[in-house]
């Protein structure tokens, strides 16, 4: 009897113990700390160091060619013979339609007219070059086309619409609009650290009507 009352004890001990250990982990594991769930990326692009300002009201019903379609100072229809723009810096607020300077304005009159516009972009400290086009107006064509000043134009590729060459072989960059183009490029070779370039525009639609547009640049 006496064995039978010692085998008892000792059993109990034994499950008393397993029982404490199992509760002590659990309060071990309770007290650990938790690694931090992964943070999700964000998709979503980072928005633009500067946004176009689009003048809503530029961009009226088309009306049907003919004399009604008025075009005022029309530009060029060739690089040759491009309408000037002011020179600017590749600071992205000194070009047209941002940092609150306007956009440009213009107007197609039928399928077989074209607009050149042209700029001097000056490479300066502190900004970066990265010639850029975007139009809000829709069935068109518009180009970048960029002449380094000084040595070779060394083209690298567009981000976004596809390249083109120009009439008078400047490389450069289309897109149908509404869109949006960025050239990228270099100029000269090693020893040349500028890349002060002449930028043509290039406007142009397939269909036969009046068609009001406005487009913002930056170099």
């Amino acid at each position: 009897m006496v064995a039978v009352s010692l085998l008892v004890a000792a059993s109990a001990l034994a499950c008393g113990s397993t029982d404490n250990e199992a509760s002590e982990a659990d309060n071990a594991d309770a007290g650990a700390p938790r690694s931090p769930t992964p943070k999700q990326e964000d998709d979503e692009p980072e928005p633009p160091e500067f946004e176009p300002n689009f003048d809503e009201d530029v961009d009226p019903p088309t009306p049907d060619p003919g004399d009604q379609c008025i075009d005022n100072d029309d530009p060029g229809s060739s690089e040759a013979t491009a309408m000037a723009l002011p020179d600017i810096d590749d600071c992205d607020s000194s070009g047209a339609g941002f940092g609150g300077n306007p956009p440009i304005v213009g107007v197609m009159k039928g399928a077989v007219d074209v607009d050149f516009y042209k700029f001097t972009g000056k490479d300066v400290v502190g900004c970066s070059v990265d010639p850029f086009i975007v139009s809000p107006t829709s069935g068109l064509e518009i180009c970048m086309f960029v002449s380094c000043a000084k040595g070779t134009t060394n083209f690298k590729g567009c981000t976004g619409g596809a390249e083109k060459v120009s009439d008078i072989g400047n490389p450069g960059c289309c897109v149908a609009t509404p869109g949006q183009t960025k050239l990228s490029f270099s100029c000269g070779g090693f020893t040349q650290t500028n890349d002060s370039a002449n930028v043509f525009i290039r406007v142009k639609q397939l269909a036969d009507q009046c068609t009001p547009y406005q487009f913002a640049y930056h170099f």
